[in-house]
């Protein structure tokens, strides 16, 4: 029985996906989103860290951490609504209430 170029390709696909599988990214993601918002806290950018803040709370929200999410989601609020952002305020409001 020959194996074909073809059979081979479709082995190792099927390798790849079965790796990849196995891989959390909502975690590898959540780590660096972590560290960028350290960054960002520690050069004074608020406003970045707040953006990366925000997609940290998406990713616990899609990762089903829910009440990690709304730690998040409550930071970034109290601090859009101090700062008079309401249009931002008004953009994060319906994910944080999903």
């Amino acid at each position: 029985m020959e194996i074909t170029d073809a059979q081979k390709e479709r082995e190792a696909i099927a390798a790849l996906r079965d790796a990849e599988s196995r891989i959390n990214h909502s975690e590898l993601i959540i780590s660096l989103l972590v560290q960028a918002i350290t960054h960002f806290k520690k050069h004074s950018s608020n406003r970045m860290k707040l953006y990366l803040m925000y997609n940290l709370a998406e990713e616990y929200v899609s990762s089903k951490n829910y009440d990690i999410a709304l730690n998040y989601y409550n930071h970034i609020v109290q601090a859009y609504r101090s700062e008079n952002w309401w249009l931002i305020l008004e953009a994060v409001l319906p994910a944080a209430l999903k």
